[in-house]
């Protein structure tokens, strides 16, 4: 729960558990993309991925990223700000994770009510729309490509029941993700 100031701060990055995750999730896509020397070409195409800016998801592409050759600063790897992690508000920001059900119980209630606090946070709506327009400029740019999202759990899960068309406020009864899952959306 973070802004995009605090999300970067390397003292957020990943623990090792978390990289030994990125890695199997590198090594799983490796696999369901049928490559097998790296180069970012699968079976069907050619590969690049995007990924929110903030530390944890940057290393997190950058490990996973390697299983299927790309890494930062290289062709097809790019930091997107639409995939940034949620804005909660002023009053949850770098709160404990065990906040997040106070979202989502206004997301539950009403998807267009922001988060309140003396800084409101992003409503799912709002953070929807956001993706909406990154999806379209990213399929307008990569026709016949694997595009690969490296984000955060709570926009993934609102990723998926905006492409899905299902109501945004149970984006996380019905799209629950675990860390390092991969999720096939399209």
């Amino acid at each position: 729960m973070a802004t995009l100031e605090n999300g970067v701060k390397p003292e957020y990055s990943l623990a090792p558990l978390g990289q030994e995750q990125a890695r199997e999730a590198g090594r799983s896509l490796a696999r369901a993309l049928g490559i097998e020397d790296g180069e970012p070409r699968g079976a069907e195409g050619p590969v690049v991925l995007y990924c929110s800016p903030f530390s944890r998801t940057v290393e997190t592409a950058t490990l996973a990223g390697a299983a299927v050759g790309l890494a930062p600063g290289g062709p097809g790897f790019t930091e997107a700000p639409a995939l940034r992690e949620r804005f909660f508000g002023s009053r949850l920001e770098l709160q404990p994770h065990e906040h997040y059900a106070e979202a989502w119980a206004i997301d539950q209630a009403d998807p267009t009510a922001p988060v309140p606090g003396d800084v409101p946070g992003e409503s799912a709506a709002a953070v929807s729309g956001r993706l909406r327009e990154f999806l379209l400029e990213t399929d307008a740019r990569h026709e016949g490509t694997t595009v690969l999202l490296v984000a955060h759990g709570d926009v993934l899960q609102i990723l998926q029941a905006t492409v899905r068309g299902t109501p945004l406020g149970e984006h996380r009864r019905d799209y629950a993700i675990e860390t390092g899952q991969l999720v096939r959306v399209l």
